[in-house]
């Protein structure tokens, strides 16, 4: 029996059913991936995160000396 001589409304079952589970494959497929990129990313926050709070207290730090400096270079002494 060919798939041509089954009914219209058979062959769209069929297609329908071939279909959904392509696109259950594919979110399963996808799921993984993703799992697989939060896993990588949650390792780097936890080794990057200390890190970067610990540069970006440094540089908050060199602003507030370099503003200091400013204010006292830029201050009239003879006063």
């Amino acid at each position: 029996m060919k798939f041509s001589d089954l009914k219209i409304a058979t062959r769209l079952a069929i297609s329908s059913i071939i279909s959904l589970l392509i696109l259950i494959i594919f979110g399963l497929l996808a799921f993984g991936g993703l799992e697989s990129f939060h896993e990588h990313i949650d390792s780097v926050v936890k080794k990057n995160y200390p890190t970067v709070m610990l540069s970006n207290n440094v540089m908050s730090s060199l602003n507030n000396v370099f503003i200091n400096q400013s204010a006292f270079f830029c201050t009239d002494r003879s006063e």
